[in-house]
C-alpha cells in the first residue's frame, strides 16, 4: 500500500468538480480556504462551468482530472463536487 505524505505548507493540491454544477462562490470559498492553509491551489478549468446539470461535457470534466493526474506538482486532488 502507498501512503502519500502530510500535506505542508507550499504543496501545490488541485480543485476539479468532475461531476456536478458548481457555484463560482463555492469554489471561491474553497480556494481562499486552502489558501489559508498554505497550499498553492490550481483550479481546473472547468471546475466552476455549466453543461446541464454538470460542470462541463463529460471531455471537459475529464480533462480536469487528466491534467491533475499528470501535474508531478499536485499532491493531492480535491473533488468540490462528485468524485
Amino acid at each position: 500500500m502507498i501512503i502519500p505524505d502530510n500535506l505542508k505548507k507550499g504543496d501545490a493540491v488541485a480543485l476539479i468538480s468532475p461531476s456536478g454544477r458548481v457555484d463560482k462562490d463555492v469554489i471561491t470559498l474553497t480556494e481562499n480556504f486552502l489558501t489559508e492553509w498554505g497550499l498553492i491551489v490550481k483550479t481546473g478549468k472547468h471546475a466552476s462551468g455549466e453543461y446541464h446539470v454538470f460542470s462541463g461535457r463529460k471531455e471537459d470534466r475529464l480533462s480536469d482530472l487528466q491534467e491533475a493526474l499528470d501535474d508531478i506538482d499536485v499532491k493531492a486532488i480535491f473533488c468540490v463536487r462528485g468524485g
